[in-house]
């Protein structure tokens, strides 16, 4: 296909991208405003209307969830209120714009590496309806919004890890600004710092400096949250997080059991990491499947470790995975010549997707 003819097909995809993704939205809203509003998204927004009314957070109201959250939920309790509407049709439209302008920002930061990623608007609809879908049961869950925001930093990561072309290096505006966000998104589930260590053990293993923007920006930020918590919110520290490690344990589950209902998503990794070490010297994208694969695998450990038999637990694994497997199949078809084994692991890949999102429908 030559120029003009790649010029005059982008209108036609871009519209064909923002059609989807609207009616995606559209679905995912029409559902989420219609039902009852999640129990544990009500209890947020519950907490922080106390806390907006004057109560001291985890004294005059027992919550173990760190701070950072209820001040999130309180921003569309707000608004609601300015508004004079009820929290739930704020709530779940202010969740979704988060994580459309962390998709957002994902597609302008994967523009610069070109090819597959050239055109904005349909990664943009990818990765957005992605968000959408999977989690949209748990809409506005930490795990959710954890990782939207992880996104543009795991983006930036493996566009560090092939800095052989000069668009390919991250400004450090950027670099600082996606830090930042992926440290807040830690912020909302601590355990998930685990994730910025695995990272840095993969950069290691390619020769990347450790002081880079990015993950000091992600340290300082972290610093200062605890900081910031510990001046304005020490009660969580005192009194939260005791009792979150005293209670906390009463609803795991077994091993056997939590392995069991993960089983198609270690699956669906396992898939990833087969198609990811097979064609890494083939595909430009290798280094995106890479990170995408590490934090996955990370993402599912912290579910083991945790030990609870909740869906959104396994929410930031699932949404990496999805994208994972769709950025080979895309990166695979863009190949002029398909084997084989190569139409075998597109259907496989296409099948496993497909039945993330049907499961998603379900919920």
């Amino acid at each position: 296909m030559n120029l003009t003819n790649v010029r005059a097909t982008r209108p036609v995809l871009n519209a064909i991208s923002v059609l989807l993704l609207v009616g995606v939205l559209g679905v995912v809203m029409f559902a989420a405003l219609c039902s009852p509003l999640k129990d544990d998204i009500a209890w947020l927004l519950y907490v922080a209307r106390r806390w907006l009314a004057g109560r001291e957070l985890y004294v005059d109201v027992i919550e173990v969830n760190p701070p950072l959250i209820v001040w999130i939920s309180a921003i569309p309790l707000t608004l609601a209120r300015w508004l004079e509407v009820t929290p739930q049709f704020v709530a779940m439209p202010t969740f979704a714009a988060i994580a459309l302008a962390c998709a957002w920002w994902s597609a302008c930061l994967l523009r610069p590496i070109g090819g597959l990623f050239a055109a904005r608007i349909p990664v943009f609809a990818v990765i957005g309806s992605a968000l959408l879908i999977i989690p949209a049961a748990d809409l506005g869950q930490r795990e959710h919004l954890l990782v939207a925001a992880f996104l543009p930093y795991l983006i930036l990561f493996a566009r560090t890890l092939t800095p052989t072309e000069d668009a390919r290096r991250p400004g450090i505006a950027a670099a600082i600004a996606v830090g930042v966000l992926a440290a807040l998104g830690c912020a909302l589930k601590p355990q998930y710092g685990l994730v910025f260590a695995a990272l840095e053990a993969v950069a290691l293993r390619h020769r990347l400096r450790p002081w880079r923007a990015a993950p000091l920006a992600a340290a300082a930020t972290l610093t200062g949250y605890v900081g910031l918590v510990a001046l304005v919110c020490p009660a969580y520290l005192r009194r939260a997080v005791p009792m979150a490690l005293a209670l906390y344990g009463a609803t795991d589950v077994s091993f056997g059991a939590l392995f069991m209902t993960s089983a198609p998503l270690l699956a669906a990794e396992t898939l990833a990491l087969w198609l990811w070490w097979r064609d890494r010297r083939l595909l430009s994208c290798a280094a995106l499947l890479l990170t995408g694969v590490v934090f996955a695998a990370v993402a599912t450990v912290i579910c083991f470790v945790d030990g609870k038999d909740w869906f959104y637990h396994r929410l930031p694994a699932t949404v990496v995975t999805v994208l994972v497997l769709i950025l080979w199949a895309a990166a695979t078809m863009r190949e002029r010549s398909v084997d084989r084994a190569r139409w075998r692991g597109l259907a496989v890949a296409a099948i496993v997707v497909a039945l993330f999102c049907v499961a998603a429908a379900r919920r």
